[in-house]
């Protein structure tokens, strides 16, 4: 991972893409605090986690109370019972 200074990064950018294409991670900094991150898209997208699929959890569940829908107690106050 490297740091660039965002005046710096304007001068080399074509440098800093080619870094990220090969796997590079260049943070850009103004004022020595990070702002931007620079990334190739294949890392960035390979990193978001997969949608759940419709039925996937089918089976996970084995038991459930028979109050399970129940009001709870510590909130009849709020639920005006």
């Amino acid at each position: 991972m490297a740091q660039v200074a965002l005046k710096e990064a304007e001068t080399q950018l074509a440098r800093l893409v080619q870094a990220a294409r090969q796997g590079e991670e260049i943070i850009l900094t103004e004022d020595d605090k990070p702002v931007a991150r620079l990334v190739s898209i294949d890392k960035a997208e390979s990193k978001s986690t997969p949608r759940a699929q419709f039925g996937s959890g089918k089976g996970i569940i084995v038991y459930m109370a028979p109050d399970f829908d129940a009001p709870l107690e510590d909130f009849q106050d709020y639920a005006g019972q």
